[in-house]
């Protein structure tokens, strides 16, 4: 799995790409609990953990619409950040 931030992940096979959310809990053995949300593009992934990341900051308090912006804005620009870094990492870019 690829770590993409906070608590998001990457898992990649050969039929699709899954957003890994960590949930923060184990089975009684030990293993993390994960939701997983498929995709079938790169891209679908990078919208969905943008989606997530928002909906984590802004769903437990009040927000004006502005200061909600500016914080999509932030998610955005970091998880494309960690994205762009992955793909260098991977010579994906070429």
């Amino acid at each position: 799995m690829i770590h993409i931030k906070d608590n998001l992940y990457l898992k990649i096979d050969n039929y699709n790409y899954t957003l890994m959310i960590d949930t923060g809990r184990v089975t009684k053995t030990g293993n993390k609990i994960y939701n997983q949300k498929y995709h079938d593009t790169l891209q679908g992934v990078i919208k969905a953990s943008i989606k997530v990341l928002w909906e984590q900051q802004i769903n437990d308090k009040t927000v004006e619409l502005d200061e909600a912006l500016k914080i999509l804005k932030q998610i955005s620009d970091d998880v494309n950040n960690s994205v762009n870094n992955i793909c260098n990492t991977l010579n994906l870019n070429k």
